[in-house]
């Protein structure tokens, strides 16, 4: 029987691997539904509360409609409700850090760019875990001019072309008259769409945007679950000298798929700025 309570891994290899076997002894008839299950020393029995794990195969509850190979999903190394923080601690790399009042301070991942120098123009986003860029490897993007090169890694899955990974999609925001980006994200099985939306007024004539991902009906696109926020910062806020860094929350079902998460809304904030449109 499944336990009830997540395990937890110190790396994302410790999803991977070969898969328990299973002791299929006769059993006697009153036994019939009772499975036994032998411990292999290979990765332990996967179990989680939202998801049924077969020994390939992990499926995500009907609510979210997401099936994927458990190799493709997080360790589970965030927390939801909380609002974690990106932190830029050089010139080309970030961080993002949990609040003060988590129960674990260490960094979630460590996000560095370079330009690729063949290109130029063309830069690759890393994504580590951890706090240095020596931390265990998450994924990477290249997003550039040059569509040639434009891919998506993510974990040990082979690269893919970044157009059959990310779809732009441009939406109409009456309220701030400006048209801002979202997008779908699609890798191995996985779905998510990042939309924007204009929170309401903080203060006298300033409307900031924040961005929703979810998850979607396949057939009416209406939406099945929430996973996470992404709240952009108001550069209007910066005082002397320092500009404040946008933060991020993760809801319940989105905390398995925090890789995910964080891979495709830095490429939506590559992308991602407003245009100002005439009003309808």
């Amino acid at each position: 029987m499944a336990s009830s309570r997540p395990p937890t891994y110190s790396s994302f290899s410790a999803l991977s691997g070969a898969p328990p076997s299973y002791h299929t002894e006769p059993r006697p008839a009153s036994l019939a539904s009772t499975v036994h299950i032998e411990r292999a020393t290979a990765p332990p029995t996967i179990s989680y509360p939202s998801l049924a794990i077969s020994s390939s195969q992990t499926t995500l509850s009907s609510a979210n409609e997401i099936s994927l190979n458990a190799a493709r999903l997080s360790p589970l190394i965030a927390q939801s409700g909380l609002r974690y923080s990106f932190s830029q601690d050089s010139p080309s790399s970030m961080q993002l850090l949990p609040p003060p009042e988590a129960p674990n301070n260490h960094s979630l991942y460590h996000i560095s760019v370079r330009m690729n120098v063949f290109k130029p123009g063309s830069y690759v986003s890393v994504v580590r875990r951890g706090e240095t860029e020596s931390g265990p490897y998450v994924g990477e993007f290249e997003y550039g001019p040059h569509d040639g090169v434009n891919r998506v890694v993510l974990g040990d899955a082979a690269a893919k072309p970044f157009r059959d990974v990310v779809v732009f999609k441009r939406r109409y925001i009456r309220s701030s008259n400006m048209a801002w980006d979202g997008l779908k994200w699609t890798f191995d099985g996985v779905t998510l769409h990042w939309e924007p939306e204009a929170q309401p007024f903080e203060r006298p004539g300033r409307r900031v945007l924040r961005f929703q991902c979810v998850t979607k009906h396949r057939k009416d696109q209406r939406v099945l679950a929430h996973l996470a926020t992404f709240y952009p910062a108001d550069l209007f806020a910066a005082r002397g000298g320092t500009a404040p860094m946008p933060t991020l929350t993760f809801e319940r079902p989105g905390v398995e798929l925090v890789d995910h998460i964080v891979l495709s809304i830095l490429v939506l904030q590559r992308q991602d700025y407003p245009q100002y449109t005439a009003s309808e």
